[in-house]
């Protein structure tokens, strides 16, 4: 669980640097999306099934890495912040298609 919230940290944390923007939402790129299958699919590769805990993991650290730019840099939007933690819900579902792969990747290597 501590790698899927350091995963969700570190994707939050370097998402200015690769989108130009300060919230990855704001960006058409797709850092985001791509940083969050990838993230999934390491963490349910190693850590297996149920792909679900993987997600939750990668989420928590994104939003402790929301919290940690408040605290580094107040002046972005704090006000927005519990509206973005509920938005980020549904904007970290692809790190749930990424564990769903890795997990299916370590089944798939276990039974060979």
């Amino acid at each position: 669980m501590l790698l899927s919230v350091t995963i969700g940290f570190v994707i939050w944390w370097l998402s200015p640097e690769f989108t130009g923007t300060v919230e990855p939402w704001d960006s058409e790129s797709a850092y985001m999306p791509l940083s969050l299958i990838i993230g999934g699919l390491v963490v349910g590769a190693i850590g297996g099934a149920p792909i679900w805990r993987w997600s939750v993991g990668i989420y928590v650290g994104e939003v402790l890495s929301m919290l940690a730019r408040q605290i580094t840099d107040p002046g972005i939007g704090a006000n927005l912040m519990p509206l973005g933690v509920i938005f980020l819900i549904g904007y970290t579902l692809p790190s749930l298609l990424g564990s769903a792969l890795g997990v299916w990747l370590n089944q798939r290597l276990q039974h060979h």
